[in-house]
């Protein structure tokens, strides 16, 4: 009888144990499986960057990779690798490592070998308040404004207004210089034409920048603004309110005479007669009051 109590002590035991065995054996395995298929967001080269390049936006992009092949210290935001400087050559494709940038850029690596192919550096004075107050920094990228003045032939006079050119897009600060007072030097990666024509430009008007988001890489096409164009935007976007206001009033007036009739109807009924209740047992009568 004991020998017996026993091995079926012994049965239990062993199957107690296999369970335990065999849920630790799922529980890895599911592990496994889990590390296998998750995902995170990589920050990645669009495009080879060469030693002591400045990393611009179009040069990254983010994409979804397996957290089981994700480097150690590998960039997710695109946006903390903008403005450093590549300390090696970082290949298309290959993940963006902070320990391979730098905000630090050596004596060696001349403006030359910083200036992206096919550009050329320019420089340019400007007063800070025409320049985001001077928040721009080296690395980012800005747009140009000029405002000049254009002559041309109306009626058989020459007319001379004002007009506002979006001159430039996506221009990429090499450098700012503080010259003292309230101008600022930026040096600007320019292509030659781009050079000659804001060279130009700036000995026949104001000029004015604008700074981009480090991500938005989108060039619009933007008309020139003279006086006929200004009045035309202002007077659509009045006579839009204007159509608004009138909607407005009229839908007031349209639910005002919609509720009047009720309010008449509600003011010409009589009222009703005054009743007196009297209760015989579990009877009700009502007896109508004479004024």
């Amino acid at each position: 009888m004991n020998k017996m109590l026993l091995i079926i002590i012994f049965a239990v035991v062993m199957a107690l144990l296999a369970v335990v065995m065999i849920n630790a054996y799922l529980n890895r395995e599911k592990q496994k499986y889990k590390i296998e298929i998750e995902e995170t967001y990589v920050t990645v080269a669009s495009q080879s960057i060469p030693k002591g390049a400045t990393v611009l936006p179009n040069m990254l992009k983010q994409i979804k990779f397996p957290v089981k092949y994700t480097q150690p210290g590998a960039l997710k935001n695109p946006n903390a690798a903008v403005g450093k400087i590549a300390l090696a050559d970082i290949v298309k494709d290959e993940q963006i490592l902070m320990t391979k940038l730098t905000t630090v850029r050596k004596t060696q690596d001349s403006l030359a070998v910083r200036l992206p192919k096919g550009k050329r550096a320019f420089t340019i004075k400007i007063d800070s308040l025409l320049a985001v107050g001077g928040q721009i920094k080296t690395g980012d990228c800005i747009d140009i404004i000029g405002g000049f003045p254009y002559t041309q032939n109306i009626d058989g006079k020459a007319v001379t207004e004002n007009v506002s050119v979006t001159l430039f897009q996506k221009i990429l600060v090499m450098g700012i210089n503080n010259s003292g007072g309230d101008k600022l030097v930026f040096i600007l990666a320019l292509t030659p034409q781009e050079s000659a024509i804001l060279s130009y430009a700036m000995t026949q008007g104001a000029l004015r920048f604008v700074l981009r988001q480090p991500l938005d890489t989108a060039i619009e096409s933007v008309p020139p603004i003279e006086a006929n164009a200004l009045w035309q935007y202002i007077l659509s976007t009045l006579g839009q309110q204007i159509i608004q206001a009138e909607q407005v009033q009229q839908q007031q007036a349209q639910q005002q005479q919609e509720e009047a009739p009720q309010r008449i109807e509600q003011s010409s009924m009589p009222e009703p007669d005054p009743m007196l209740e009297i209760y015989r047992g579990s009877k009700k009568e009502e007896i109508k009051l004479i004024d």
